[in-house]
């Protein structure tokens, strides 16, 4: 099949680039003939590490952005315009003399500038729906009334909309929409496995053989929360000295972050990496003793994932995609929402009890593989021939 996919891949920041570089290349792989459109930030710093050398086999047509957007609540009037200058003309080069089967938009904001051509046009369409925020924050707060009625409007127009984890496709079905089906993202549980930890690493990073390693991971926007990590690692080390926190990925809080770190004179149990090449996040995962995501928002958060597959104990804020991946005991730790007493309390208790990291980590790891990447990669395989068909049948009805 000739797919064309419009989205983020890599170098681009954030798990969804990466969920879809697993889609494109697994169906790829599978001999389906996959065309991308890709924004490229012009300060872009090209930390892929592996996934540059796997997307050599997928044509990559890359547009300028200013700078790379990792989610919608940053984006303005003037950077959607500009966008949308740079994908609507690449779009048209790109279907003008190799029309594709089907088209897969692997982020939502691009339906704006191009889905109504290609309904025009009659050739399906898939949307990958990443966004972790609830679908009302599409009306209000996020864009103008007109952008994110349009934007609202739209999805239901998409022949198909994927949605990422459970509770997405609920939140999703709760305001009409119903052309929505899930295909859980899932990851390469042979590329993220449980191992020692390494050594030259923990040198590099200056960190004691025998400390605790307390390990948030993110692109450190707001609703990642990150700075609840530095309050309350401001209480538990108060409590254990031995703690050692390990920041891994950039953004806008990172700044503030270090300051408040100098302020409460705790920076020497902090190691920022920044962002880190995609192949060297395995080694750094296994480096942790548990992987703390205070977020508001997921949608199903890839870093959670990966952290399990290495067997890591996860403590995570009680929102609904945490609870999508995690019953609390058993397979991961959850804490209430912005609660920084409980989150330091458990942050303590899982350090101080090695047994029961090494018991939740053995379920954490047996339920991120639960759902392989073959049997995501085999959905949405599912899902583009249903799509295919159905254009094709209702082609021969007319």
């Amino acid at each position: 099949m000739n797919i064309l996919f419009i989205g983020t891949l890599p170098p681009h920041p954030g798990g969804s680039a990466i969920m879809n570089w697993q889609v494109v290349r697994g169906l790829s792989l599978r001999g389906h003939r996959c065309r991308a459109l890709a924004p490229m930030a012009s300060n872009a710093d090209g930390k892929t590490g592996a996934l540059a050398d796997a997307l050599a086999d997928v044509d990559v047509t890359r547009f300028p952005v200013a700078h790379f957007v990792v989610s919608e609540d940053r984006f303005a009037e003037t950077y959607l315009e500009a966008e949308g200058a740079e994908v609507i003309p690449r779009q048209q080069a790109l279907v003008k003399d190799d029309r594709p089967d089907l088209v897969i938009f692997g982020r939502e904001i691009y339906l704006l500038h191009v889905l109504e051509a290609f309904r025009a046009q009659n050739i399906p369409t898939v949307l990958i729906a990443h966004d972790g925020s609830l679908p009302q924050r599409y009306l209000t707060g996020r864009f103008t009334q007109a952008v994110g009625s349009k934007l609202l409007q739209h999805f239901h127009s998409v022949t198909r909309v994927v949605a990422v984890a459970a509770h997405l496709l609920n939140s999703w079905k709760k305001v009409g929409l119903r052309n929505i089906m899930l295909i859980p993202n899932a990851i390469d549980g042979s590329t993220f496995s449980p191992c020692p930890k390494d050594l030259r690493l923990l040198n590099t990073l200056q960190i004691r053989k025998d400390a605790t390693v307390a390990m948030h991971a993110s692109n450190l926007k707001a609703v990642k929360r990150p700075m609840d990590v530095v309050l309350s690692a401001r209480e538990a080390l108060e409590h254990n000295r031995g703690l050692v926190y390990v920041v891994v990925g950039d953004g806008i809080f990172r700044a503030r972050m270090e300051e408040m770190c100098r302020k409460e004179q705790i920076a020497e149990c902090f190691r920022f990496t920044g962002w880190v090449p995609r192949d060297s996040v395995p080694a750094l995962l296994n480096l942790a003793d548990m992987v703390i995501m205070p977020s508001e928002e997921e949608g199903r958060c890839l870093v959670c994932l990966e952290a399990q597959a290495c067997s890591k104990l996860v403590l995570a804020a009680d929102i609904p995609a945490a609870r999508d991946m995690i019953v609390d005991g058993k397979n991961g730790l959850l804490f209430r929402l912005g609660d920084i007493s409980e989150l330091t309390q458990k942050t303590l208790h899982a350090a101080a009890n090695p047994a029961l990291r090494l018991q939740i980590g053995a379920q954490a790891r047996q339920s991120a593989l639960s759902w392989s990447l073959e049997d995501m990669v085999s959905a949405y395989e599912s899902v583009i021939q249903e799509v295919a068909s159905q254009k094709t049948n209702d082609t021969e009805r007319a």
